[in-house]
């Protein structure tokens, strides 16, 4: 590569992040980098007109104590698309198309927005959690059990109540990423993915980045403050209905599934909200990718945080979760189910026959959806 040649970059838009780096922004591909500053003053030259050994020649008196190779760095900035043309010559990637954002909720203003995303409502988002806290401290009694599930006699009623309020505690959950997204004026959408055995929906906070690290950190936690907020709501419908009646029991099944959601956002390995959280406090992007390259490196790599070998004792511990998850709740669920209502209903007659039927059409029914998770998340990440 000569480096005599201008280089002319695509569209890009460069804001300072945190720890020293920077976030570059591709315009046209909506797609965002992370780049240390002298990344950034090599591309502010570039974007001045500087010759490519120009640059080299002001960064080499700049960064006395760097390795600085031009060549490298264009042929990487050719490799990422942000080279639009090169001393004249149009490069095959300026013709790219614009990637256009998805905004699927651009009718919900930043206005009405920031009604529940402000500096009192995130007060009150914390004192519930520490409310709810202290309730289940002090009334043990009240922390859910697997058998929570089971209000009626007949499987299928109970497992199609699950099914209905899971779906909208799901999407109570995700609207608080969304509402969160919005009051800053934000674009986002919502997609259907897979963590482990569970279909889950997620919402697409990509362009979080527009944002400092600390208005990001609140895009991330938005979707436990409601779910803070509904195991609240919860917790005070057991406290107000009758033991015998049906509300205390939907009461106790609210609590049951926002303990669960709430419980397992710990399992960060599965990089869940508070993955990011921690991801964006801390500035070390890629920190799952990061923290397993550690590892299998023996500790060697001298460039990474000393802090970043104890990460891997965070994933083990959201490890311990999923499986007390799954051993105290759901395979419990499961053989109770099967054992109590499905089976035995397929011996008797008429209606509770086709009770354990349709219970065990729903848990194939469950399956059918992972495998269209699975299937679709692996074909938009080919796209």
């Amino acid at each position: 590569m000569e480096l005599h040649k201008q280089l002319k970059l695509v569209p890009l838009k460069i804001s300072e992040d945190q720890n020293g780096s920077y976030i570059v922004k591709d315009i046209e591909k909506n797609e965002y980098y992370e780049m240390p500053k002298l990344c950034v003053d090599a591309i502010r030259l570039l974007e001045a007109g500087t010759s490519i050994d120009e640059v080299e020649t002001i960064l080499i008196r700049e960064y006395p104590n760097e390795d600085i190779n031009m060549t490298e760095f264009t042929q990487q900035l050719i490799d990422l698309e942000l080279v639009a043309n090169m001393s004249g010559k149009e490069l095959q990637s300026s013709t790219k198309k614009v990637k256009s954002v998805k905004d699927s909720f651009a009718w919900i203003t930043p206005r009405f927005a920031k009604l529940f995303f402000n500096k009192k409502m995130m007060n009150l988002y914390m004192v519930l959690a520490i409310f709810n806290v202290a309730f289940f401290l002090f009334k043990s009694n009240a922390v859910p059990q697997y058998k929570d599930i089971f209000i009626t006699p007949y499987m299928f009623l109970n497992t199609l109540m699950w099914i209905v309020l899971t779906f909208f505690t799901i999407l109570i959950h995700e609207m608080g990423h969304v509402l969160a997204a919005r009051a800053k004026g934000l674009p986002t959408h919502l997609s259907i993915s897979n963590r482990l055995f569970l279909v889950v929906v997620e919402t697409d906070l990509t362009a979080a980045w527009e944002l400092q690290p600390k208005e990001r950190s609140r895009l991330y936690l938005a979707g436990l403050c409601f779910d803070q907020l509904v195991l609240s709501l919860g917790i005070m419908g057991q406290l107000y209905f009758q033991e015998s009646s049906l509300l205390f029991a939907l009461s106790r099944l609210l609590v049951l599934d926002a303990m669960i959601r709430i419980l397992y956002q710990t399992a960060v390995f599965l990089k869940t909200d508070l993955y990011y959280v921690i991801e964006n406090r801390t500035g070390c992007y890629n920190l799952q990718e990061r923290s397993m390259a550690l590892l299998r490196n023996k500790g060697n790599q001298t460039d990474e945080p000393g802090w970043l070998k104890y990460f891997g004792l965070l994933n083990m511990s959201g490890v311990f979760v999923v499986i007390g998850l799954g051993i105290f709740y759901f395979i419990p669920q499961i053989y109770f189910s099967l054992q109590q209502y499905a089976i035995p209903n397929l011996a008797k007659g008429s209606f509770y026959f086709w009770d354990g039927v349709v219970f065990i059409g729903q848990l194939i029914l469950f399956v059918v959806f992972l495998i269209v998770a699975l299937v679709t998340n692996r074909i938009f990440k080919k796209v």
